[in-house]
Order: C-alpha cells, then sequence, then structure tokens
C-alpha cells in the first residue's frame, strides 16, 4: 500500500485513486472536475462501496491553508433535514 507524506511528515495511506478530467474559467475563476474512474482498496468498502468512515478521507481548507480529516456521521440526510421545515 502506498503511502502520501504530508509536510508535517505523517503518512496518510493511499487507499484509492480516480482519473478525472479537468476544465477551468480563469476569468470567472472557476475550475470544474469530473470523476470518469475510479478505484479502491478493499479494505475501505462496506457492500462495494466506499466506507468513508474506514477512508477518513482528506481535504484542503483554503480559508486556513491546512488539511483537515472528515469527521463522523452526525445525522441522516433526509430524516434530519425533513424536520427542519
Amino acid at each position: 500500500m502506498q503511502a502520501i507524506t504530508m509536510n508535517d511528515g505523517n503518512k496518510i495511506p493511499q487507499l484509492g485513486y480516480g482519473v478525472f478530467q479537468m476544465s477551468s474559467d480563469e476569468a470567472a475563476g472557476h475550475l470544474l472536475g469530473r470523476a470518469v474512474a475510479e478505484q479502491a482498496d478493499e479494505s475501505i468498502l462496506a457492500d462495494d462501496v466506499v466506507d468513508l468512515g474506514k477512508l477518513s478521507p482528506v481535504t484542503f481548507d483554503p480559508a486556513l491553508r491546512a488539511y483537515r480529516t472528515l469527521g463522523p456521521v452526525v445525522g441522516k440526510a433526509r430524516s434530519e433535514g425533513m424536520s427542519l421545515r
């Protein structure tokens, strides 16, 4: 299994990868991407779907110029959203 080394020296396992098509509109400041293929290690799958709890994805926070991990599930989208009507 390959790993990505972050600036602080921490190593994050690379459990999957994707192939993306990218386009940009520099005048408007837009960058668009579309996943056209993806692969994932079986260790992060649950019922043939990527389980984000097992993956522990990392995302970039441009406001703080920092990398963050995504946290646990805090509610079900449809049932929680319906209570806000």
